[in-house]
């Protein structure tokens, strides 16, 4: 129940920061208050849920700057992954958003539209958190009478 309800948390939260503009700061400041409680209910130690809040909203006041910085979208997707405890292996999937920021950035133009750049590039990092769940998926244990003495 708290990881759905994090990550809507997250989602809508994210979702009210990144349009913000000077006339919409109220709506902002809400947005980032439903961020940071959607990374503090979920399901970890409390020490990686306070770094990905914290982490997380300079990512996205960061991005408000323009589409350029739409690569930033791999910082959420690296704390997500470390809040998940994904495996190392799965952390090179970060690269997925961000390039894929360098590159829409490159065909947008330094001037383009902040919001469908970054909604691209999220939609990018929502695939890439997906493949990683693939990843922790665990084997079943071995037996543990492979691994007893054989009294002969």
């Amino acid at each position: 129940m708290r990881q759905p309800l994090g990550l809507i948390l997250l989602v809508c939260g994210a979702a009210m920061v990144l349009p913000m503009t000077a006339a919409t700061a109220e709506l902002g400041l809400v947005g980032s208050a439903v961020h940071a409680a959607g990374w503090l209910i979920l399901p970890a130690r409390g020490g990686r849920r306070v770094l990905a809040a914290l982490a997380c909203l300079l990512s996205l006041y960061l991005m408000l700057l323009g589409p350029q910085l739409a690569a930033l979208m791999a910082v959420p997707l690296a704390l997500w992954f470390l809040v998940r405890r994904r495996p190392a292996k799965a952390y090179p999937l970060t690269l997925a958003p961000a390039v894929a920021g360098l590159l829409l950035t490159q065909v947008t133009g330094p001037y383009g539209a902040r919001i469908p750049v970054l909604a691209a590039t999220a939609a990018v990092a929502v695939g890439a958190a997906w493949v990683a769940s693939r990843f922790s998926i665990r084997e079943p244990a071995p037996s543990t009478r492979e691994n007893e003495p054989s009294g002969r």
